[in-house]
């Protein structure tokens, strides 16, 4: 079980980390805040909610 969530902690800050390099993001909290909108703005448009 804690190997599982390490393994999602890492993962998680690996794809914020990018998330902020890529887009010039100053903070690792502002890069998870539009990580996760994405997130949920792909969600929305693959169930067909979102124009």
């Amino acid at each position: 079980m804690r190997d599982a969530l390490e393994e999602t902690m890492v993962t998680a800050f690996h794809q914020i980390r990018q998330r902020r390099s890529q887009r010039g993001i100053p903070g690792l909290r502002t890069a998870a805040v539009a990580f996760a909108i994405d997130r949920v703005a792909r969600s929305y448009l693959a169930q067909g909610i979102f124009p």
